[in-house]
């Protein structure tokens, strides 16, 4: 983003109407500044054509050639890399600053102190960087992201980089839970077998019944659930043995079905359930949603302005953060369940990658993918 002082201003008309333009205090604080007067009727005016022969050939860059630039940025390692003596060796902004100086000759420096907070007051003035370009104070401030509000008082570049605005997880712990042992047959298969052990319990109750006229409804519950459990049944009546025998082989395959899938649960067991698209946060209300809140950017801008369903419901449960406080936000989202950060996707990275990581093949933290919360240019 370009000091307005930074850029050379044509203006094109009759002599009064330019001199009462530039009577203004807005026009008055204008270095580069340029009137191409001419005067005549409406039709002269209509078929008068401007000679680019006769103009003295201007060059925007000759406000940065061979002179000094006063840079603001955001003091993020994503934008400037400082070594141990502070200076500037690295980073978007000064790999920029660096290439245009080694082209156009130039010297800059960069400066910091306006990146807390780059809100519009109510009475029309700008804070932090914005308004040092406004003041000039400062000749170019990296990177701000184009609005209606901040277009009409600063001139912008075309697009530099892309950023996206995503949400951060931890990653999904398995849960083995205490009552997991009913999930290894689903809720019908349980029922059959239920169903199954009640007939064969009544036929072999009627069985004994007939055959020795003193059954014990003891011996007859414990032929099947030996059976069931994998245990030995002694002195089983002869009438029933055949009947006995078909139940055991019945509950051999129900077991050994039974083994398979408790391994195959115990082995890989429920994971949490996590958002990986703004949907499904929206959606998932028992997740605690955290931004970093960079005052007065675009991502607050964003969450201020949007209408969409989605990110409203997301807004609903939002808690703020200071940027001062991103590691501590990434730490805190990186080891809690149900929890969501919501950053810059290159800044969160770096974060990461500084402070939470252990070897270069683990990932401390899930990155939502499919659908950016918001793109920005």
């Amino acid at each position: 983003q370009l000091n307005p002082n930074r850029v050379h201003y044509m203006f094109v008309g009759r002599e009064a109407g330019i001199r009462r333009l530039l009577k203004a205090e807005s026009f008055q604080s204008l270095l580069y500044k340029t009137a191409i007067v001419f005067e005549g009727s409406e039709r002269i005016v209509e078929k008068w054509q401007l000679s680019l022969e006769n103009i003295e050939k201007f060059d925007p860059f000759d406000v940065i050639r061979n002179n000094h630039i006063r840079v603001a940025s955001y003091p993020y390692k994503v934008y400037i890399v400082r070594n141990k003596s502070n200076e500037p060796i690295g980073g978007m902004a000064y790999n920029f600053m660096s290439n245009m100086a080694s082209h156009y000759n130039c010297t800059f420096t960069f400066g910091h102190k306006g990146h807390q907070n780059i809100n519009r007051m109510p009475n029309g003035t700008w804070n932090g960087f914005i308004g040092d370009l406004i003041s000039n104070s400062v000749d170019l401030a990296f990177w701000l992201a184009n609005s209606p509000t901040r277009n009409s008082v600063l001139d912008f570049t075309t697009h530099a980089h892309t950023m996206s605005l995503d949400f951060f997880t931890p990653l999904p712990q398995k849960t083995i839970k205490w009552y997991g042992v009913l999930f290894v047959f689903q809720r019908d298969l349980w029922v059959s077998i239920g169903i199954s052990t009640l007939c064969v319990v009544l036929v072999l109750f009627l069985q004994v019944r007939e055959g020795t006229g003193d059954p014990s409804t003891f011996k007859i519950l414990r032929i099947p659930l030996c059976s069931l459990l994998q245990q030995p049944s002694n002195n089983i009546p002869q009438k029933i043995r055949v009947l006995s025998g078909m139940f055991f082989f019945y509950s051999i395959i129900v077991n050994t079905c039974f083994s398979c899938n408790l391994a195959a649960f115990l082995t890989f067991p429920e994971m949490d359930p996590l958002p990986t698209t703004p949907e499904q946060l929206a959606q998932m209300t028992h997740v605690h949603v955290t931004v970093v809140h960079y005052a007065g950017a675009i991502s607050d801008i964003f969450f201020k302005q949007s209408s969409s369903p989605t990110v409203l419901k997301i807004k609903e449960r939002l808690e703020k953060t200071n940027p001062k406080e991103m590691i501590r936000a990434l730490k805190k989202t990186a080891v809690t369940r149900n929890s969501a950060l919501i950053n810059f996707r290159p800044l969160g990275q770096i974060t990461i990658a500084e402070n939470l990581t252990l070897h270069p093949g683990f990932n401390v933290a899930c990155i939502s993918h499919a659908q950016k919360i918001l793109q920005i240019h």
